[in-house]
């Protein structure tokens, strides 16, 4: 998630937004930034008063492999027993790292990521090719989706991993879990990047803050 689009959401929602500095591959594999981000949602939730939080209210966003992390850390926080999360915005989420996706191939050359830089980063974050049906490495492959945060799935058109965002719309929605889904027509991958060299960036930026006060919060 980019430095303008945190402060921005801020800005516009009057909430608190905590960053974390996970542990990054090759160095650091799967699932260390998962258990970064596990154990900053659980020190979040502990401090939750001190920082003048609502524990009820805690969402969790991503981008890209961010988007990948928000959505295996909403499915431990699940299984593990909290803490509660009460939304989920997920940016061009890559979410199936066996590539599955049709627009892998139907996008394989697509600007700013490539079908071929997708299976690069998802080697180095890997290491072990056969984790890539672990669920919490693809969380698409989750056999259970049910009781999940409601979601904010946003894709970008010309994305290898666009298809990864709607077949994961169509699963949660399957299993009971409120979702809502936006493709950006004429968007790369890296829809939030840009804010100041295309509108789009803004119109998804405004429809997180609006998911943040509508779909997150009934």
């Amino acid at each position: 998630m980019t430095d303008w689009w945190r402060s921005a959401f801020a800005a516009h929602t009057g909430t608190l937004v905590v960053s974390v500095d996970y542990r990054l591959a090759p160095r650091h594999r799967f699932p260390a930034a998962l258990e970064d981000g596990y154990a900053a949602l659980c020190w979040l939730h502990l401090h939750a008063v001190q920082l003048g939080i609502d524990v009820g209210q805690i969402s969790v966003a991503g981008d890209s492999a961010g988007a990948n992390l928000t959505a295996a850390l909403c499915l431990c926080a699940r299984d593990l027993g909290g803490p509660p999360i009460s939304g989920q915005t997920l940016i061009c989420p890559a979410l199936d790292l066996t590539l599955s996706s049709p627009s892998m191939s139907e996008k394989a050359h697509a600007p700013l990521l490539t079908a071929r830089a997708v299976s690069a980063y998802a080697r180095h974050y890997l290491g072990d090719p056969a984790l890539a049906r672990n669920p919490l490495a693809s969380p698409l492959l989750a056999e259970n989706l049910s009781a999940l945060p409601p979601a904010l799935i946003q894709v970008a058109e010309h994305d290898p991993l666009r298809d990864d965002g709607w077949r994961y719309a169509a699963r949660l929605r399957a299993a009971g879990v409120k979702v809502r889904v936006t493709e950006y027509a004429g968007a790369p991958h890296g829809l939030t990047t840009f804010s100041g060299l295309t509108r789009l960036s803004r119109h998804a930026l405004k429809e997180a803050c609006a998911a943040s006060a509508i779909i997150f919060k009934q």
